[in-house]
């Protein structure tokens, strides 16, 4: 094989590769296309990290990122409903 085909059989894989750290972080609320970027350049790296991240939270006033645990927005300043505990199968 020539090396041209070679480099593009390797991004086809990278870009392949980087669809499976793009969905669980997308099915967890963030969003798709920088997972996809990050799990094809560092495709372990980003899996074990999609595979540990936590639900994303936005505001439902102004549709910002926050933590999990905030009572106010640190973007818009409004207050936030309480989030309910997710119940723990035993």
């Amino acid at each position: 094989m020539e090396s041209i085909d070679v480099f593009v059989v390797l991004l086809a894989i990278c870009g392949l590769g980087g669809l499976l750290p793009a969905s669980i972080a997308s099915k967890k609320g963030h969003s798709f296309g920088p997972w996809w970027i990050y799990g094809s350049v560092l495709f372990l790296i980003a899996l074990i990290h999609a595979l540990v991240l936590g639900q994303a939270r936005r505001c439902p006033h102004c549709a910002e990122g926050i933590r999990q645990e905030a009572k106010v927005c640190p973007h818009c300043q409004r207050d936030l409903p309480a989030m309910q505990p997710s119940l723990v199968a035993s």
